[in-house]
């Protein structure tokens, strides 16, 4: 069985695990961040 499909390569990232990266990002460099967030819109 294959390990890798293409289709699901082509797939932009999650848009939501972007914005966690960039959060945590920004927490470790000492930065205060309001989290807004009211959980994932499914």
């Amino acid at each position: 069985m294959p390990e890798d499909f293409p289709r699901i390569k082509r797939l932009p990232p999650y848009v939501f695990a972007q914005v966690d990266q960039l959060k945590l990002e920004a927490r470790r460099r000492g930065e205060d961040i309001i989290d807004l967030g009211m959980g994932n819109p499914d």
